[in-house]
This record gives structure tokens, sequence and C-alpha cells, in this order.
């Protein structure tokens, strides 16, 4: 990894946490409603 794709990572990051992303993806992660096989969806239907 370059310094140059280290700060990108790190602006990305900054975004993901102003934005409120990152709260997000941290609540989804500690849901334990389990998993969706995506396999399974009806496509059609949705």
């Amino acid at each position: 990894m370059t310094e140059s794709d280290n700060s990108q990572a790190l602006a990305e990051t900054r975004y993901l946490e102003q934005t409120g992303t990152g709260a997000v993806v941290r609540q989804r992660e500690k849901d334990d409603s389990g998993w969706t096989n995506i396999d399974d969806i009806d496509w059609e239907k949705l």
C-alpha cells in the first residue's frame, strides 16, 4: 500500500464516519437476525 493509497483509505473512512455510514455498518454487524441467501430471493416478486 502506497502513501497515496493510505491517504485515500483514510479519507474514505472519514467520509463514511461523517455521513453516519460507519455507525450503520457497526449496528448491522451486531444484528443477530440471521442471513439472507440471495439465491432464495424471488427477484421477479421483489
